[in-house]
């Protein structure tokens, strides 16, 4: 078959269509960016300050629900419900190991705990230079008199308490080097709904703050996470950290060292803004109002999600030197930048005039196609018929069929063994070609289906049409038909000496 293909001039044609398309819109958009200028750019960059700011907000808030999630998952493990069934000393080591497997795993996590209804640690791993570790059964502690020991059991099922982010304490002293930390703990309960204690889970407070550093910024960006009071979390000088963890003073606040830019971050939940000193992009973050099902400690008051432990404020300071130089950056970079979108452009516009021209032959070829198929199909059924199978072939393509009413014509050739047993096969074959030939032809006058050729019999059917004569009358006119070019073919046949 042969197959029909647009020339080569489409494709160039196509493709010059395209490019010049894209060609004049990268020219109408430089003529923009040049016409914005410095406005333009710097409103980029203040947009792209904003969504960082953002970005680190979403940050901490899909880190607090993925630590939700984790803390609901072990609390709902087998082996710990087996331990709490049983107290079998094996499920308790069970459940240490898939502790300390799930610490591994995860590597963000301090302590992992069981506590039971006393306050009593039944089963704890601790993560100690970068690997966890079960604590062994004479070392683990009563933590019955601790504050989230308290407000985590007083919690119905499915509820997760939340500590306020701080610097670990041991013995009444801030632990150094400072360990920040958050406490998440939810209550286990056994099979007979009884409470039976919590599970605890100590984040690692530095692994907070590297994800929250970790995200892209601009390099000209102070990042800093502080409290509510105005205390550096992280982004301030080394000693003025987490400095209301202490009392010797000497510790000092954003609102002490930039009164003006406080007021502004403090009086709203975001924004940006630019000062003297240079653009302050800011947003306060409290994730605990995204997560359903979370209580924040409280110690025994009425918290609430927005109480100033559990809101913080992210904040990204430009100098006005490096921000003041944005406006006159980026556009002598634009010609090579050009060049290569240019280069870009060209290949697009190649690859869309390729599969333009592609789809137009495929096209073709599926029209040729189609009209092969149909000229096959009308050699054994009418043209009415195929015509309704290829406008819907999914119709006919699944089992089933329909019910018809239909004459069906049975045709068979009388003494057709013998007449095969004295010729050679070529003169049989080519007998049977002509017969069913002229035998088809008669059967599709009358609008009828050649429904399948059985050796020398053929087998057509006939639907009741509208606007027809009855199918039985069709079918025995074409009977009457095929008889007659049958008779046809016999007298031919004996002129050729072939009886």
């Amino acid at each position: 078959m042969r197959r029909l293909r647009l020339p080569e001039s489409a494709f160039i044609k196509r493709f010059l269509l395209s490019f010049l398309v894209f060609a004049a819109l990268l020219a109408g958009i430089n003529a923009l960016f040049h016409h914005l200028g410095a406005s333009y750019l710097r409103s980029s960059f203040r947009t792209e300050e904003a969504h960082n700011v953002q970005m680190r907000k979403d940050a901490i808030t899909n880190q607090f629900e993925a630590i939700v999630s984790d803390l609901l998952y072990l609390a709902d493990q087998n082996e710990l419900h087996s331990m709490l069934e049983t107290g079998d000393a094996r499920h308790r080591a069970s459940l240490a190991r898939e502790f300390v497997a799930f610490s591994d795993k995860m590597g963000i996590y301090d302590q992992i705990r069981v506590l039971d209804e006393t306050g009593m640690e039944v089963v704890r791993v601790n993560r100690e230079d970068g690997a966890a570790a079960p604590v062994p059964e004479d070392r683990l502690q009563y933590k019955g008199d601790r504050y989230y020991f308290r407000a985590a059991f007083a919690l119905p099922r499915g509820r997760v308490y939340v500590s306020p982010f701080d610097l670990n304490v041991e013995e009444g002293r801030v632990e150094l080097p400072p360990n920040p930390v958050i406490r998440f703990g939810t209550p286990i309960f056994d099979s007979t709904g009884r409470k039976r204690g919590i599970v605890i889970l100590n984040l690692l407070g530095d692994e907070l703050i590297r994800q929250f550093n970790r995200i892209r910024a601009n390099p000209e960006a102070q990042l800093m996470l502080l409290n509510r009071d105005g205390f550096w979390l992280s982004g301030g000088r080394p000693d003025d950290e987490w400095g209301f963890m202490f009392e010797d003073g000497g510790r000092r606040t954003i609102g002490e060292v930039l009164p003006d830019a406080w007021r502004s971050i403090s009086a709203a939940e975001s924004g940006q803004f630019q000062s003297a000193g240079g653009l302050f992009s800011f947003t306060s973050v409290c994730p605990l109002e995204e997560i359903p099902g979370v209580a924040p400690d409280s110690n025994g008051a009425s918290g609430t999600h927005k109480d100033p432990s559990y809101c913080w404020e992210i904040v990204s300071f430009v100098p006005k030197g490096a921000y003041d130089t944005i406006s006159s950056t980026g556009l002598d970079k634009l010609l090579p930048v050009n060049a290569v979108i240019l280069l870009l452009l060209g290949g697009l516009s190649w690859r869309l005039a390729r599969v333009g021209v592609n789809r137009k032959n495929t096209h073709v070829a599926l029209e040729e196609r189609g009209n092969v198929l149909h000229q096959a199909l009308n050699r054994y059924v009418p043209n009415e018929v195929s015509m309704r199978v290829l406008d819907n072939p999914a119709r006919y393509l699944h089992p089933g069929g329909e019910t018809r009413l239909v004459t069906v014509l049975f045709a068979d050739i009388r003494g057709f063994t013998h007449f095969s047993e004295d010729h050679p096969a070529e003169v049989v074959v080519e007998l049977l070609n002509r017969v069913f030939s002229e035998l088809s032809e008669a059967v599709f006058r009358h609008h009828g289906v050649v429904d399948k050729l059985m050796g020398d019999a053929l087998m057509a059917f006939f639907e009741e049409r509208p606007n027809e004569d009855a199918a039985a009358l069709r079918a025995a006119r074409a009977a009457v038909e095929m008889e007659a070019s049958f008779t046809h073919i016999q007298e031919e046949s004996d002129q050729e000496g072939v009886r």
